[in-house]
């Protein structure tokens, strides 16, 4: 059930875009998933998120790369959505 709620947060996710930008220059797999990583460092920081549904349900990816915060759901969320 839990995984369905996860997908369905990350279905809407409108990161392609920003996830080709970042892997455009490279080649491999590796590379790719690299650079991804290398920008969810860099750009969102690890706050914890433990309100309510928050505590449990991953906000969507749009909100995190926005607010440019997140747990280690939203980041995981949004890592997934982007390598996707």
């Amino acid at each position: 059930e839990y995984a369905g709620i996860v997908r369905r947060v990350r279905a809407g996710a409108d990161v392609g875009r920003l996830a080709r930008s970042l892997v455009s220059t490279t080649a491999s797999r590796e590379a790719k998933v690299a650079a991804v990583g290398a920008y969810i460092r860099r750009e969102i920081r690890y706050t914890s998120v433990a309100l309510g549904t928050g505590s449990v349900v991953p906000r969507a990816p749009a909100q995190v790369i926005e607010s440019k915060f997140g747990d280690c759901k939203d980041v995981s969320t949004l890592m997934v959505a982007m390598l996707e």
